[in-house]
Parts: structure tokens; C-alpha cells; sequence
């Protein structure tokens, strides 16, 4: 757990905090052991289903009517050993109360999940019309498999229904945004960066709040139905099932105000003269050199423009660092990387595409920014210059 204070009039503070990832364990397997010694039978077949629910940002109540909150969510499906196959899942969420008081919501979907492995997505939960509030929600996702046993996990979140702000309906009165990813994957052991802003749209009241962070392991030992004791088959964890607060958090800077209007870093006038391809298939990537700028030391988004290629072509934006600040790539090491789908090739309109905020270093220093397409066909020519 850890907590930090702000005072906030009119304008926007961010801060960060900082989570271990998960610590991998072996299989933890409900398994009959040996009379007086021996080790445990492996199981015949261990399962497991785990369910990873997002606290969604503050959602403005709708005036005397049903309010619909989208959660987001990720199931995780396992298996080792001879096992039959997944057949679907479903995911409920309810909340178990509101603080101070007011309707509860709900929530259900299921989809098809023949296969292990993860599945992401959203759940709209509908809440009934009531006063501002907090709700704590139970979630659990049960898969079927295909001889008719059942594996579950559980987990809660809490959704905030907020009032608007005076004069703007659209937004929340007090606004948090998580500004990073909703999940971020981590190889156990390393770190993840979570960021969040803060803005009070108020405009003439100032507010002061206590800002709390834990972390829950949420994959747990999960539980299982429809399997015979004798059958030596059971469920099992992904990761260490132990309770409690198991992922240390710690909050990496103090929290400062907003940074000025961003500025745009652009090599472009206005007119597209050639497309480059390969001429032949393969993989192409292309990119552009900056200095930083000082106040602007973080990027937020990439743009770039497309030339013959087809929409729906998958692409990756990638932000790189200038170690030695000289201007030349081949040494560059990569800060961020995300994929997005051209949706406007051939047009000369930049797509834009949001990344995780990233430093690219102090005023001065040289970074990159370059679009990588791993698929490129001989009469492709996507690079628009």
C-alpha cells in the first residue's frame, strides 16, 4: 500500500507508480499424495481459468436513467496434461454494494474459448439511476470444458458513477484517467509503469484528495467442479495463489503539475512526393530523426502517412532513444512499441496512433520515430514522403 496527497484547483497533476509483475510458481495441483512418503501423482489433467478485471476511469451518471459502465476484462484459460478442450466462458460481474448507498449494477457475457491461452475484452454493466457513488464489483469466470467440468476464477474492482462538471455534461465533475495500457505484460520479476491524471473540471471549486494504491494477486488457486477424486485430475495456479497485498507499489515521483500544450515534432510540407517500397516481399521499416525540445520531453502519440497499401495492413509506431546523440540509428535502442491498422492509405491523411507516454530524454538529445510493417508485398510502396 501507498498513498500520496494533492491539492488540485482547476488544472490537471499526474503520477505514476510502479508494480512487480507476477511471480510464476509451479502448478499447484489438488492431487491425492502417497501414504508416509513418495512425492504427489502428477495430475492426469490440471486446469485452471483466471479472471483479470480493470477498475474502468469515473463514469458520468446519466440524469434519472439507467448508467452503463464498460469494464475491462481478461480471462486466462490453462491447461497441462492430457485434458479435453475449452469449450466457452462466461463472465459475470455484480457489484455487493455502493458506498453511501444507491442500486447496484451487474453484467454478463459469454464467448466462445476453444482453445487456452487469453482472451481481452469489455463487460457493460448497467447500474440503476441514483446518487454519485462507489461499487465494489465481484466478478468470476467460469469456463466449460468439453467433458463437462467446470473451472472458475474470481476477482473484484470498484467502479466510481460520478456527477458531471458545471456547464459540461460529457465529463466527470473529478476525472481520472489512466493514461498507460490497461494491462501491461511483464516477465516475472520486472516492473510495470502504471500512469494517471488527475483534473478537476470544476471551475471555481478546488478540491483535495488522498490518493491509495495496493495491489491484489488476483490469479489465484481458482476452483473446479465436475471432476471425480479418483481421477487424480484437479485445477492449478498460474502464479503464486498466496493472498494479500503480494505486488510491491511504490509511487515514483511526486505528483506535478500538467506540462504545457504539446508541441508537434514534424518533418512534412503539406505536399506527399514519392512512395517507397521494396519491390519486392519482405519487411520494411522507416523513421525520422528529432532533438528534443525543451518542455517536451514526452511523447504521447505518432502520426504518419500511408501510401499504396492496403487498409487493414497491420503496423507497428515505435519511439527509439539516440544513445550517443549522433544521429544515426543503427545504434538506437527501442523505448516504446505499439501496433495499429492503416485505415487511410493512399490519402496523404496521417493516422494517428496513442502510445504509453514516453521520455524521449532532456532537452538536446536525439531520438527517432519510425513505422515498422513485417508485411510488405512486392507492389506495395506504404512509405509516404
Amino acid at each position: 500500500m501507498n498513498r500520496s496527497r494533492v491539492r488540485s484547483a482547476r488544472h490537471a497533476l499526474t503520477w505514476s507508480l510502479v508494480a512487480a509483475s507476477l511471480v510464476t510458481a509451479g502448478g499447484l495441483v489438488a492431487t491425492d499424495a502417497e501414504a508416509c512418503f513418495g512425492t504427489p501423482r502428477p495430475p492426469a489433467c490440471a486446469r485452471s481459468t483466471t479472471l483479470l478485471k480493470v477498475s474502468p476511469a469515473p463514469t458520468v451518471l446519466v440524469p434519472a436513467g439507467a448508467t452503463m459502465v464498460s469494464v475491462p476484462i481478461v480471462v486466462r484459460i490453462a491447461l497441462a496434461g492430457a485434458c479435453p478442450p475449452p469449450l466457452s466462458t462466461t463472465v459475470t460481474l455484480t457489484s455487493t454494494g455502493c458506498v453511501p448507498g444507491g442500486p447496484g449494477g451487474s453484467g454478463s457475457v459469454t464467448f466462445p474459448s476453444g482453445l487456452p491461452g487469453t482472451y481481452a475484452g469489455s463487460l457493460t454493466m448497467t447500474f440503476g439511476a441514483g446518487p454519485a457513488r462507489i461499487c465494489t464489483v465481484v466478478g468470476t469466470a467460469t469456463t466449460t470444458w468439453a467433458d463437462g467440468v467446470t473451472t472458475s476464477g474470481t476477482g473484484d474492482a470498484v467502479v466510481c458513477l460520478v456527477d458531471p462538471a458545471p456547464g459540461d455534461p460529457s465529463v466527470p465533475r473529478l476525472d481520472v484517467e489512466r493514461l498507460s495500457a490497461d494491462v501491461i505484460a511483464a516477465h516475472p520479476g520486472d516492473q510495470a509503469l502504471y500512469e494517471y491524471r488527475i483534473t478537476n473540471n470544476d471551475p471555481t471549486e478546488t478540491v483535495e484528495v488522498m490518493i491509495t494504491a495496493d495491489s491484489e494477486q488476483t490469479a489465484r488457486l481458482g476452483s473446479i467442479t465436475g471432476v471425480s477424486p479418483a481421477s487424480g485430475d484437479g485445477t492449478y495456479a498460474i502464479a503464486d495463489p498466496g493472498t494479500g497485498d503480494n505486488f510491491p507499489i511504490a509511487f515514483i515521483e511526486d505528483l506535478v503539475p500538467t506540462p504545457p500544450p504539446g508541441h508537434n515534432y514534424l518533418l512534412s510540407d503539406g505536399t506527399a512526393e514519392q512512395q517507397i517500397g521494396l519491390g519486392n516481399d519482405g519487411a520494411m521499416i522507416w523513421l525520422n530523426q528529432f532533438d528534443v525540445l525543451p518542455g517536451q520531453e514526452v511523447i504521447t502519440k505518432v502520426c504518419a502517412a500511408f501510401g499504396t497499401v492496403p487498409n487493414g495492413r497491420t503496423y507497428s509506431v515505435a519511439v527509439y532513444d539516440d544513445p550517443d546523440n549522433d544521429g544515426d540509428p543503427s545504434d538506437a535502442v527501442l523505448l516504446t512499441r505499439t501496433d495499429a491498422t492503416v485505415a487511410a492509405a493512399g490519402s496523404g491523411t496521417f493516422e494517428e496512433v496513442v502510445i504509453v507516454p514516453t521520455v524521449v530524454g532532456p532537452a538536446g538529445d536525439s531520438f527517432f520515430v519510425g513505422v515498422i510493417m513485417q508485411e510488405v508485398d512486392a507492389a506495395d510502396s506504404p512509405a509516404l514522403l
